[in-house]
């Protein structure tokens, strides 16, 4: 059990006040309501959200990788964000810590990320953004990818998508809501309203 104990600082230890600054030198806010965490630093989904007018939609992106660490879901920065150094890892508790009180702002949750270890955790997601009503993130044992993503957002649902597509899927919740009311395929209808 000690040694168990040791791995589980080694992050802390590791990283510290860098991991702290590393999320927060790359979170962008734009508009009056909506946060942008871009860790491959290639700015293409801050792009498209702006083409297509989805500002001022009290959402959240965060686009980077995601990666199973002792049965969590954890997200990680792309090599190209650390420079060739390891990269920190982040539950989702630690991006609502860096949001302060704006996580009760939230209402439109998206994470990029792959999920291939299926422990997206919506429990852990709702008590971060307690009046997040759109939750989008991949589906169990699948990867994410940048295209599907940007469909995810930016697509109707009378779109045809390319390929092998893979979609992001929309856990929709009542304001207090316990559990899902629907989950669907996300499209761009999420956040017209």
């Amino acid at each position: 059990m000690k040694s168990l104990v040791i791995i589980l600082l080694i992050p802390q230890i590791l990283f510290g006040a860098n991991k702290k600054e590393l999320l927060a030198s790359h979170t962008e806010k734009f508009g009056p309501s909506d946060y942008y965490i871009d860790l491959w630093c290639q700015g293409n989904v801050l792009d498209c959200i702006k083409a297509h007018g989805l500002t001022n939609k009290h959402a959240l992106y965060v686009d980077s990788h995601g990666i199973s660490s002792f049965s969590y879901f954890v997200i990680r920065p792309d090599n190209r964000v650390t420079k060739g150094k390891t990269p920190p890892w982040y539950r989702v508790k630690d991006i609502a810590k860096s949001l302060g009180t704006n996580t009760t702002n939230i209402h439109n949750v998206y994470f990029a990320a792959c999920n291939t270890g299926n422990t997206f955790d919506l429990d852990e997601v709702r008590q971060c953004f307690p009046n997040a009503t759109n939750i989008v993130h991949m589906p169990g044992k699948w990867e994410g990818h940048e295209d599907f993503f940007i469909q995810s957002m930016c697509g109707h649902p009378e779109d045809k998508p390319r390929g092998k597509f893979r979609p992001y899927w929309a856990e929709l919740y009542l304001p207090g809501g316990k559990k899902p009311y629907c989950t669907m395929i996300a499209n761009k209808s999420l956040l017209a309203q």
